[in-house]
């Protein structure tokens, strides 16, 4: 469960978790910077003598979640070390520069542990979403428009990427607006409907025509959800 023994701890962890979610997409490094002071965040709180190691223990989806996390760097790591005849590696650096980004979802479980010890804002999130859509569609706009680029790149430094990207924190941020929409906060609402709309702008001026069947399977989903909880529920349709 979420708990929060130490206010000044816990502002702390929501800025770095504000400047993650707004470099994460108008920084090409991705946040990286702000993901490691989180780590080391987690690293001072499990050291420290007032931890609490008790609220560490899992239920059964946290459990599944950190055992396909395992499984899937596992997976990484062994295609890893074993490549087919003639694929191999030439020399044990290429190897070990290859394990990086296998090793790096290790570095995800404790942030994951910290969150849930730590309360987020949601607010915090929505803001940070928000002005990282701001930020790197200005710059695709920049590209475009200025620059004369077939398809930008944004803050991403990669086009495919970006217009994939767009369209992921578009859908987040349309949960986040129905979560706001339901907390009455209509000025956040109306901030995460403008982004949301910003970052759908930016996934057509990427031309990610694939990402976009994932809206096809949303609006699928939102027909099947509604008709079952609304239409069927309230009787207008006798089944």
């Amino acid at each position: 469960m979420t708990k929060s023994p130490n206010q000044f701890l816990t502002k702390w962890i929501n800025f770095w978790v504000f400047i993650f979610c707004v470099t994460v997409l108008a920084v090409s490094r991705h946040g990286g910077e702000a993901a490691i002071i989180l780590l080391f965040t987690m690293v001072y709180i499990f050291i420290t003598k007032n931890d609490d190691r008790s609220i560490y223990k899992l239920n059964g989806n946290e459990i599944i979640f950190i055992t396909l996390v395992i499984l899937f760097w596992l997976s990484n790591l062994y295609s890893t070390l074993y490549q087919p005849e003639g694929l191999e590696y030439e020399n044990s650096r290429m190897a070990l520069r290859a394990m990086d980004n296998p090793m790096r979802w290790l570095l995800m479980l404790p942030i994951f542990f910290l969150f849930r010890r730590y309360k987020l804002d949601w607010r915090v999130i929505s803001i940070g979403l928000s002005v990282g859509v701001f930020i790197t569609v200005a710059i695709a706009v920049y590209e475009v428009y200025f620059l004369g680029l077939q398809r930008p790149s944004g803050g991403i430094n990669q086009p495919i990427a970006f217009g994939e990207l767009m369209v992921v924190v578009d859908l987040i941020l349309w949960a986040l607006m129905i979560f706001s929409w339901k907390k009455n906060n209509k000025l956040l609402t109306t901030l995460l409907l403008i982004s949301s709309l910003v970052a759908f702008y930016g996934s057509l001026i990427a031309i990610s025509r694939g990402a976009w069947l994932v809206y096809v399977f949303l609006i699928l989903s939102f027909v099947i959800y509604t008709f079952k909880s609304g239409i069927v529920k309230k009787g207008y349709i006798q089944c």
